[in-house]
């Protein structure tokens, strides 16, 4: 999983990169990375300066090649999972200025995905 960090300098920045069109949401990333359309991603969102960022997970829709001529950036459109709702809605809320933003945690967590296995154990005897 690649982690990606997104760092604008206000909510109106992000909000200009932010995908509404996509179902879950998801955001414009100015990247010439190559990643595989599909591939699982997580975006550290931060706005301005001093806020903490914000992990969204979510995947490769589309890329778009830049052209100098048109003074077009190349990149990535990224649609975040259904899972991200509630954080994706809390992110557009404080870029938007509707709601303020909360502390956050000392250390940032990242998100990680463990296979378990649920067969059951042998018997120890004693």
């Amino acid at each position: 999983m690649t982690i990606l960090k997104a760092h604008f300098a206000n909510g109106g920045a992000f909000l200009d990169h932010y995908l509404p069109e996509q179902a879950n949401g998801g955001i414009f990333f100015p990247t010439r990375k190559p990643l595989a359309i599909g591939e699982a991603v997580v975006v550290s969102v931060r706005l301005g300066k001093r806020r903490s960022p914000m992990l969204l997970r979510g995947a490769v829709v589309w890329r778009r090649p830049g052209k100098h001529s048109t003074k077009t950036k190349a990149g990535i459109g990224i649609e975040f999972l259904s899972t991200e709702t509630q954080t994706r809605d809390y992110l557009v809320s404080v870029a938007r200025g509707d709601s303020l933003e909360q502390m956050a945690r000392r250390h940032q967590r990242l998100p990680v995905g463990l296979t378990i296995n649920t067969s059951p154990r042998s018997s120890l005897s004693l």
